[in-house]
């Protein structure tokens, strides 16, 4: 699915910006402003792609902040600090069963999947349009997340009493990874300093073992 990401988001790129054209803000009248701007930024993250242990967590949230310093008016260099968690679902837990009769097997898993992202990247946007700018954004950082712990019960049913716990393999630790993204979205301004921000965003951790599909809205505030 990745490879027929960019290509798409290429072409509609393209597209939109003879599409809002003809509502361009003239330049010569446009309020000069700082470079620099900062963001707050809230959306919904879809575990949808990954495979392996990290499939058992489901759709969760994310937040956080970001710093973009535009030195022309087609390019942006972005800074970006959030935070992700996603409830534990279970459902992909590979268990070998031994061919014993009475042999029983449970797994309990509550603890979120939690991720602190700390990434930078460059957004390449057409001049700045009346009602909604296209951007395109690409952006390289590095996980570190914490993988909520789940634990297999066994026991035979002829000594209920004796229950045997282990902490399934992969779970229960923290780890660090580092991560590709490709954003497209639409800037839309509501005044000379405010901005809303429209994006989805796929990242894809450099082993793939993580993808997450992002929807997010952000509220740019321009210094």
């Amino acid at each position: 699915m990745g490879k027929n990401v960019l290509p798409a988001i290429a072409v509609v790129f393209a597209l939109s910006s003879p599409l809002f054209g003809q509502t361009s803000l003239n330049s010569e009248n446009a309020v000069e402003r700082s470079p620099l701007s900062i963001s707050i930024t809230g959306g919904a993250s879809f575990n949808v792609l990954t495979n392996g242990i990290f499939n058992n967590w489901g759709n969760g949230w994310t937040a956080g902040a970001g710093l973009m310093y535009a030195p022309i008016r087609s390019v942006s260099v972005i800074g970006n600090v959030s935070y992700s968690r996603h409830p534990f679902q279970g459902g992909n837990i590979n268990l070998i069963v031994p061919a014993v009769v009475g042999w029983n097997e449970r797994v309990i898993g509550s603890d979120p999947l939690t991720i602190l992202e700390a990434s930078g990247g460059i957004r390449f946007t057409p001049p700045r349009l009346k009602y909604a700018t296209p951007f395109l954004s690409l952006t390289g950082g590095v996980y570190r997340l914490s993988v909520g712990k789940v634990i297999v019960e066994s026991w035979m049913d002829s000594q209920p009493q004796d229950v045997s716990r282990w902490t399934y393999n992969g779970t229960g630790i923290v780890t660090t990874r580092s991560f590709a993204s490709l954003g497209f979205g639409f800037v839309v301004p509501v005044t000379s300093a405010f901005n809303i921000q429209l994006e989805q965003q796929l990242t894809q951790t450099l082993d793939y073992d993580v993808s997450f599909l992002r929807s997010i809205a952000s509220v740019e505030m321009k210094l």
